[in-house]
Parts: structure tokens; sequence; C-alpha cells
């Protein structure tokens, strides 16, 4: 079992849809919302639907909370980027400004928006605003105040199973 080899793939195909416009509630392959990036990646690899018996009214809450892969959470204090671990296909949670924020708020745990990292400090997402698939980087201050954790996919008895 080639655990790197599937991560691989699941990184070329999230980079084949670079740029594909954003659409609310599209699943792809032509367009995509964020969490449908996420679902789309996982589902093509692996066959895996990642929303699978998630709970909460936001699809990037489904994700996290799914049965699928090992969630990390990050407190404030043990937020540093070099203790973060990432692996290439961590699907990647960022909280959103709350209704009356400026700006995303560390107390805000609410996981409204999601990625896949691909190495390098950098991830892959669909973002409403570039109304594209977009590479976002932990170079940028705003998604280093915004993370709330990870899920490692492959972290995961039966995901290990299926890949055998």
């Amino acid at each position: 079992m080639n655990i790197d080899k599937y991560r691989q793939e699941l990184i070329n195909l999230a980079l084949d849809q670079y740029h594909k416009p954003y659409e609310e509630d599209a699943h792809g392959p032509y367009s995509f919302d964020h969490a449908g990036l996420i679902w789309y990646l996982y589902n093509e690899i692996l066959g895996i639907n990642v929303y699978k018996d998630g709970y909460g009214k936001d699809s990037s809450t489904q994700i996290m909370t799914s049965s699928y892969g090992k969630l990390y959470v990050y407190e404030e204090n043990l937020k540093k980027l070099e203790e973060c671990n990432f692996k290439l296909g961590d699907i990647l949670f960022f909280h959103r400004k709350s209704f009356l924020d400026t700006e995303p708020k560390p107390t805000n745990k609410y996981p409204g928006y999601c990625g896949i990292y691909i190495g390098e400090k950098d991830f892959i997402h669909c973002h409403k605003d570039h109304s594209q698939v977009v590479i976002g980087s932990f170079y940028h201050d705003y998604w280093n105040k915004c993370l709330v954790g990870k899920k490692d996919i492959f972290e995961d008895e039966k995901v290990l199973k299926m890949i055998k």
C-alpha cells in the first residue's frame, strides 16, 4: 500500500482544477464551490463521500465532522505552522468572519471554509471572491489567522482498508 501515491494523485487532480469557475453548491467536474472541490477530489481518487455522517449547517462543518479521516483542531497557542505537520492532501479548515466582524477573529472557531494542502505552505481552494479555483499560501497572514484545523483522510482504518 503506497499512501504517498494516492496523496500525489489527489494533488495532481487538484492542480488540474486550477482556474475552473466557482459556482455555489457545485461539486465538479466543470465548476466548484469550496467544499465541492474537496468532495470531488476525494470522490474521484478514493470513491468516498467526505460529507458521510457529517453534521452541521455548512458543508465545511459536515466534512470536518464526517466519519472519514483523523481531525486535528489547533488551539491558538499551538498554532505555529511548523508544528501543524501538514501532509499532501490534508483538508484544511478555516474560520470566517462572524456576522458583524470586519476581519476573522481567532475566537470564531466556526469552520466555514476549506482547502487542500498541496505542499510548500500552499493549498488549493475554490474562492468565491476570485470566482475560481486558486492557490493560497500561508505566507499570507490572513490564512494563518483563520486556520482552525486539518483532517487527514488517510489516517483512517476504513480508508486504509479500501486502498490495500
